[in-house]
């Protein structure tokens, strides 16, 4: 059974909102054996920095390319009014999963915008007595601002307060926006005592710009944000905020899809719980395992103390580690605490936390979780073996927060290390790369310097025409791409013989792979132009820098090799188109001979020759007998027909090193380049009459073609004459001939 391929529409896989999402979306994958292809397609409609190009690759959906599509909707939208419906909508066809934005009949997964500002609000209030609190809004028309910012007035109202309009602004969702907005609500003249930011990117840019102004958070204005990404805990003052399960929103997303496509049943609506973080942004003074903590003493006491297992897996359910992860750490923890106590047993469970580690994304919440796992079981051992030596308990637990502390370390070593050996590999791809002048040395270039720390799979297509595409126009995929380069493997891949394939298609037949991926797709455009796109596959511990940075240079040497390629063909062509004029200028055009011009420019060159080397050689003056006699009797289509004979005849008698040529009418000159004797001379005259006699013979004219020949020759001492005096001889050579033969006759 052919393994089920699942597109995924995110702007970027970069960011803290996307970098929470998208390893969940991989983790559930990875475990039910899905390929994923992460559409990096931007903000539809976004126009700083033609981000808006960008938008192409979420076209590539289609019920041919994938069985199913996750929309991460808030990533998309700019705002989810009629533009962003119209834009779905397009899409409404393929079985799919949104988040946090429904989507036709199609099941959506959104988290408790509610519960979780007006948690957050009343802790402001009741827990540190804010009187004044300010309200930072997303986009306009935005689900998630608008329902975070119906929250706030919710939660006002239920504290007795007065909503003043001059406390809130909007702050777009962006670091500038929320500086923006600070400025805004601080030029107002209001006393603001904490403000509440519908996301975290906003609650950075009001913090940074409070500090630029010599306020201090939370001293003098409390600042709370909305989602807990990863970048909240690393800087001060660390964010509180409202964390939503994005991770495991992710992960649940594709598990509700391949239900679904499997037909089994799901619920078309699922919200998932949300929870305030209070760290120091809003006043508190508590640290990460501080929360932890406060969130394991909330929990019922028969958890606590009657059921260490499902202790222990509450404590993990707060990680983004997946399933597989979770249940050997816990397993390991168990063991710990059974009889007899060994070291062995420790040193397993170290085994398992290293394990864990290179299995998935370290962050800091991990670290004390993981932590906190370890408490948990030196307070069960301690309690159910009293009998024991505290002093070697404590050896024993040294070891395992040391172990803890060392797989951190070596975890984050180990991905800077990687970061900076692929920027280190970047920087010679982008060397190597900009020196190449066509789309063929550029993948000679790929296929030196991709390797497996680069990526373990690496596709780059190109359409068999390259599109233009304008702001504001319909987009239309271009039908039939082609693989100009792969990797995979290890191994660069011979695709020379992989034929076109349907681009809608994304990657050939002939590229499917035994191995479940995740893969990234972005489109290679630079300007208006598209040449194609990249798909790369993604792994966790990594972020989209690298890739954006990737494309964003064969984007722009594919640009100037194409357009090398575009100078060269031109330049081809004018030569040809030169030389075709060339042939113009000096051919006649109804015999193909030279014409004069052409004559006297080669028979110039001769004459140089010929005069250096005391070389002889002879100019015939030539013209066809009674030519307006046959123009006159039957036409002059008649007369074309003689001339076209005579230029027959006189290519058949003389020589491919002579110079043959029509000087107009009836008349033709032929240089013989070389004359070894003057019966050379009489051999010509013999061999022209004897092919005007097979002529006449064969053509089947009323007439007989006939001609009158002079001739002159050229010798260095006798009759040094140039060329034009030499045709001159020839033609009156010519006219006593003609008038010898007619008093003859």
């Amino acid at each position: 059974m052919a393994r089920k391929k699942v597109g995924v529409f995110l702007n970027q896989v970069d960011g803290g909102y996307q970098g929470r999402i998208w390893p969940g979306l991989h983790e559930a994958a990875k475990a039910l054996d899905v390929d994923l292809f992460i559409l990096a397609g931007q903000k539809p409609g976004e126009i700083y920095n033609n981000f808006y190009q960008h938008e192409l690759v979420y076209h590539f959906a289609d019920k041919d390319s994938f069985d199913g599509l996750i929309i991460v909707s808030p990533s998309l939208s700019k705002t989810h009014g009629e533009d962003f419906e119209d834009f779905i909508e397009q899409f409404s066809h393929i079985p799919l999963v949104s988040i946090s934005h429904k989507i036709g009949n199609y099941p959506v997964i959104e988290s408790d915008n509610t519960a979780g500002v007006i948690n957050a609000i009343k802790h402001l209030a009741l827990d540190h007595g804010y009187q004044n609190i300010g309200f930072m809004k997303g986009i306009k028309g935005h689900i998630d601002s608008d329902s975070r910012y119906k929250a706030y007035m919710e939660a006002l109202s239920d504290l007795g307060r007065e909503f003043n309009p001059d406390m809130v602004a909007y702050g777009h969702f962006t670091q500038p926006g929320g500086a923006e907005a600070i400025n805004e609500l601080l030029s107002r003249g209001i006393k603001l005592d904490a403000i509440f930011c519908a996301n975290d990117e906003m609650a950075f840019g009001a913090i940074n710009e409070l500090k630029l102004r010599g306020l201090k958070v939370p001293d003098d204005i409390a600042i709370v944000g909305f989602d807990d990404i990863y970048e909240c805990v690393l800087q001060y003052p660390s964010i509180s905020t409202v964390a939503q399960p994005l991770y495991q929103m992710g992960y649940r997303c594709v598990e509700i899809l391949v239900d679904m496509l499997e037909g089994r049943e799901v619920e078309s609506y699922e919200e998932v719980p949300t929870r305030f973080i209070n760290r120091t942004s809003c006043g508190c003074n508590t640290q990460i395992t501080d929360d932890i903590l406060n969130n394991y003493n909330q929990m019922p006491l028969n958890i606590k103390e009657d059921h260490f297992e499902k202790t222990i897996a509450h404590i993990f359910s707060k990680s983004k580690f997946n399933k597989e992860i979770q249940h050997k750490l816990t397993k390991a923890a168990l063991e710990i605490s059974q009889e007899p106590l060994e070291l062995k047993r420790y040193q397993d469970f170290s085994e398992a936390l290293y394990w864990s580690l290179d299995e998935g994304i370290l962050g800091l919440n991990d670290v004390d979780i993981i932590n906190l796992v370890v408490t948990q079981v030196r307070n069960k051992i301690n309690a159910e073996h009293p009998e024991l030596d505290l002093k070697k308990l404590e050896v024993l637990f040294a070891y395992l927060r040391a172990s803890v502390g060392d797989a951190s370390t070596t975890k984050n070593n180990f991905i800077a290390y990687k970061f900076n050996v692929k920027i280190y590999l970047l920087r010679g791809l982008t060397a190597e790369l900009y020196n190449a002048v066509n789309v063929s040395s550029m993948k000679k270039v790929l296929i030196n310097h991709v390797s497996e720390a680069m990526a373990d799979v690496f596709y780059v297509c190109l359409y068999a025409r390259e599109m233009r595409h304008k702001m504001g126009a319909k987009w239309k995929l271009p039908k039939k791409s082609q693989v100009i380069y792969g990797f995979k493997d290890g191994q660069s891949l011979d695709v020379k013989n992989i034929p076109l394939f349907d681009t809608e298609e994304l990657l050939p037949k002939e590229l499917e792979n035994v191995n479940r991926y995740t893969y990234v797709v972005k489109p290679l455009f630079f300007g208006e132009i598209h040449f194609g796109y990249m798909c790369i596959n993604i792994r966790l511990y990594e972020n989209d820098t690298f890739y954006e940075s990737l494309r964003e240079i064969i984007s722009g040497v594919l640009w100037s090799a194409l357009l090398y390629e575009k100078y060269e063909k031109s330049q081809e062509q004018l030569q040809n188109s030169n030389a075709r004029l060339e042939k113009l200028s000096i051919s006649d055009e109804m015999t193909g001979l030279r014409n004069r011009r052409g004559f006297l420019n080669l028979a110039e060159q001769q004459y140089k020759v010929c005069k250096r080397s005391g070389r002889d050689f002879a100019i015939a003056y030539v013209d066809i007998d009674g030519l307006k006699l046959i123009n006159d009797t039957y036409g002059h289509k008649a007369g074309d027909i003689a001339i076209k004979g005579m230029a027959e005849v006189l290519v058949k008698t003389f020589r491919d090193s002579d110079i043959i040529s029509r000087h107009g009418g009836d008349e033709f000159v032929v240089m013989l380049t070389t004359l070894e004797t003057p019966l050379d001379i009489a051999h010509f005259t013999d061999r022209l009459n004897q092919n005007f006699e097979l002529y006449n013979e064969k053509s089947g004219l009323p007439y007989e073609l006939t001609a009158s020949i002079g001739f002159a020759v050229f010798d260095p001492i006798d009759n040094p004459s140039d060329i034009e005096e030499l045709m001159n001889q020839a033609d009156a050579q010519l006219y006593m001939n003609k008038a010898a033969r007619k008093k003859h006759n």
